[in-house]
């Protein structure tokens, strides 16, 4: 298996934004309250 990492483009941020949106719940959903939740994405995923 290959992986490479490189440094996104501020064009592809709402690419990233939307993939976290849709992939933290179904990940941390068991493990997070919701607001927790929503908090951690808006700090972490917001522009």
């Amino acid at each position: 298996m290959h992986i490479e990492f490189s440094q996104a483009a501020p064009g592809e941020w709402k690419i990233i934004q939307t993939i976290a949106h849709a992939t933290w719940p179904v990940t941390y959903g068991q493990l997070l309250p919701a607001g927790q939740l929503e908090y951690m994405l808006d700090l972490i995923y917001s522009e």
